[in-house]
């Protein structure tokens, strides 16, 4: 069993914390195609409450994070040389599934619109391109907080709090003591609402990601074979972002 003895409170605050400073300040940012009136925060603010986000929600993480290595010690196996390709993969999935719009056809409201502009706006995606609105030089570092934020941070307190702890405790109340990987219905049907409430303009290449990386994780019951898996996808993803300038999917 990966996971060692815990004090189960502290363990599910330490788990669940920094996704929580995460989603409050994500759910004060502006998205695209927003009026300034209806934001809470105008969209040329945008990079000024990103970059808090980032720092409170690194300071948190970090105060974590010792107590994430002491509950999952870190592990390479022969597997997490797969997750490198399974990250990539997982890229491809996504840009391919998310072109497809199949959320149109498939939910009462479409969740990607048109913008008048003719570029693409997914449901709670801020699509800021900073060459647009910042000077180059206060761009490129923009661009490289955010990928900080989307490669670094974003999987490391995504697939704690997934992993670590939700989808242990649909198993039993008792998850402190559910080994890391295990799988049943609940599980499965956790994963897919999982996926789909917290991506909800991508949520059929969400569920389908997510799914594959459940699987991933299932088989090495290892959790940093799926943070990997996460970091890769989302840096290849900002990288095909940069060069394509579809803006949309950020």
């Amino acid at each position: 069993m990966e996971n060692t003895a815990q004090n189960p409170s502290k363990e599910f605050l330490s788990l669940l914390a920094p996704l929580v400073v995460f989603m409050i300040f994500t759910s004060l940012e502006p998205t695209a195609g927003q009026s300034d009136e209806t934001a809470w925060i105008p969209y040329r603010y945008y990079p000024v409450l990103y970059t808090w986000k980032i720092i409170i929600t690194a300071a948190v993480t970090l105060l974590c994070f010792c107590h994430w290595r002491k509950i999952f010690p870190i592990r390479w196996t022969k597997a997490t040389f797969l997750a490198l390709f399974a990250g990539i993969l997982g890229t491809i999935l996504w840009v391919g599934v998310c072109k497809c719009e199949l959320e149109k056809r498939l939910f009462p409201q479409p969740v990607s619109v048109e913008a008048p502009a003719g570029e693409n706006i997914v449901q709670g995606r801020s699509g800021y391109n900073p060459f647009d609105h910042l000077e180059p030089g206060n761009a490129w570092r923009f661009w490289i907080l955010r990928m900080v934020g989307l490669a670094l941070l974003v999987p490391l307190i995504e697939e704690f709090f997934l992993r670590g702890f939700l989808l242990r405790y649909v198993v039993q109340n008792d998850w402190s003591e559910v080994p890391l990987g295990t799988t049943n219905a609940t599980v499965w049907i956790a994963t897919l609402i999982y996926a789909a409430a917290t991506h909800p303009g991508e949520a059929v290449a969400a569920m389908l990601w997510f799914g594959g990386v459940t699987w991933f994780v299932q088989k090495t019951r290892n959790i940093w074979d799926a943070v990997l898996i996460h970091m890769v996808t989302n840096f290849c993803l900002g990288i095909y972002v940069l060069q394509t300038g579809e803006w949309w999917f950020l």
